[in-house]
């Protein structure tokens, strides 16, 4: 768990509105939402609700070794092009070097777009916002003459959005699952830490459909009491996720990024204010 003081009561964190972010945890790195969020005011913490393991890495990695035969490849996560990483740093030196450069690349989000372009990827569609936005993207500035597919490296739950709106418009792919997503072992005991030692906080932040499955039963137990929290969503796949489960919904960020989940939190904490 990440703790950035988050406290009991507005007296006692001097009008600093404590917001929880249930989000994929960041690996020996500073984390943007943290750092953006607390430069603006806010207490903020992160518990993390997820875990992972990469999988499939000898069948991702022979996509990768005849790269040719792709037309792009899309990455609907960070982890995604981690798995990507990880599978090129596992390549024997006697194959062929694949060159990010070469492939067209396209990406849900900064976080992804970053992480790829760190690997020497060249980006599309970090704008895009979600899935769908995407998959119109890919449509309508793909080459309808090429018949080859684009690689999907994805989770074991993935976006069926994207997949089936490429598949509606003819587009092929090749979808790999390159990384299991699973629960957080310690999600339970860092919320009841959470909740014991700094109080309920103000505003809570899903990150993905994942986060609001693996914290379902926390909710039901009352350990998350959303009765007396506002609820946010990152995008609009986490967004259904909420209202499938019947929870009340505060508002979305319009983009999967930073920037765009300060600006909605501070109009949910405006309101809430008056």
């Amino acid at each position: 768990m990440t703790e950035c003081g988050c406290h009991r009561g507005r007296a006692e964190q001097s009008n600093r509105t404590c917001v929880l972010l249930l989000k994929a945890p960041k690996e020996d790195e500073e984390d943007p939402y943290i750092n953006i969020l607390e430069e603006a005011g806010f207490d903020a913490t992160v518990v993390p609700v997820l875990s992972f393991r990469f999988v499939n890495q000898k069948e991702l990695g022979a996509a990768l070794q005849h790269y040719e035969r792709l037309s792009g490849v899309v990455f609907t996560s960070p982890r995604a092009v981690q798995a990507i990483s990880k599978a090129i740093s596992c390549m024997p030196d006697d194959e062929a070097v694949f060159d990010p450069s070469l492939l067209r690349c396209f990406v849900v989000g900064h976080a992804t777009a970053d992480a790829a372009q760190a690997l020497g990827f060249k980006t599309e569609g970090a704008e895009a916002g979600s899935g769908k936005n995407l998959a119109e993207l890919i449509i309508s500035t793909g080459n309808s003459n090429d018949t080859r597919p684009l690689l999907y490296p994805c989770a074991n739950i993935r976006r069926e959005a994207l997949l089936q709106l490429l598949h509606d418009a003819n587009c092929k792919t090749k979808e790999i699952v390159v990384y299991e997503t699973c629960a957080s072992e310690t999600l339970d005991e860092d919320i009841k830490l959470l909740i014991e030692t700094k109080g309920i906080p103000e505003i809570v932040v899903f990150f993905s459909p994942s986060g609001v499955q693996f914290t379902a039963h926390l909710i039901k137990r009352g350990m998350i009491p959303l009765q007396k929290i506002k609820v946010c969503a990152l995008g609009p796949s986490t967004h259904q996720a909420l209202l499938s489960q019947g929870y009340e919904v505060s508002g979305v960020a319009s983009k999967p990024d930073p920037a765009s989940l300060l600006k909605l939190l501070q109009e949910v904490d405006r309101k809430n204010s008056i």
